[in-house]
């Protein structure tokens, strides 16, 4: 009850400070649709369709008939910084972001350490997961893809084949920004978010995401 009602405040904040927000930079953004005259924004979120009416900020998506009030937060900080695309093109783990060493632990506890305990080295599992949710193969490791979470923010899993002398791993790696358009909390949300996703193609076998997936911790303690 008490983390719903932090949600709650959390979302109501996000909510206020984007209707006080110039949202004009909307107008160019590449990725988000935002139509004046119907008062709506679209935009894709782990490549699903989102329409958010503007001031109410009431969300609709067609495969998702209840939204979680995290992926609404979500969405909303993103778009309160997505000025402009601040990509840079290089590659950090959550640890190489500005002030996420302090955090490494958590956020690996929350997601790579389940990639790891649930998956272990199967690598073969992994991939299919990722071929599953339509994501774009990488090169990086011996099973890598990267998932569009947002239109600036694509999340890049690694998986690492381990042998005798060193064991399998997993990481999740980031544009160099991401800290310009989400928080650190937001971040290990997000990587929750997608680590769910991968697992629900692997152990369960099923192509439905599990209702608690978009429902992981808020903070980062």
């Amino acid at each position: 009850m008490q983390k719903q009602k932090n949600y709650q405040q959390t979302f109501a904040l996000a909510a206020d400070k984007f209707r006080n927000a110039d949202i004009s930079y909307l107008d160019t953004h590449p990725e988000i649709n935002y139509n004046k005259q119907n008062g709506t924004i679209a935009l894709s979120f782990f490549q699903r369709p989102y329409t958010i009416s503007y001031p109410e900020l009431a969300f609709s998506c067609p495969q998702e008939p209840v939204i979680s009030l995290v992926s609404k937060i979500i969405i909303l900080h993103y778009l309160i910084n997505a000025t402009h695309s601040s990509r840079t093109g290089q590659l950090t783990n959550y640890g190489g972001i500005p002030g996420g060493s302090f955090y490494f632990p958590v956020f690996k506890r929350k997601t790579t350490d389940i990639l790891l305990t649930k998956l272990g080295n199967n690598g073969e599992e992994f991939k299919q997961a990722g071929e599953a949710l339509g994501a774009t193969t990488s090169s990086l490791g011996d099973v890598s893809f990267t998932i569009r979470a947002l239109p600036d923010i694509d999340l890049t899993l690694i998986f690492w084949e381990g042998d005798e002398d060193f064991p399998s791993a997993y990481d999740i790696l980031f544009d160099a920004a991401i800290d310009r358009y989400l928080s650190l909390e937001d971040i290990v949300v997000l990587a929750q978010m997608v680590t769910k996703r991968v697992l629900s193609r692997t152990m369960t076998g099923s192509n439905t995401i599990e209702r608690k997936e978009t429902e992981p911790d808020q903070d980062a303690e």
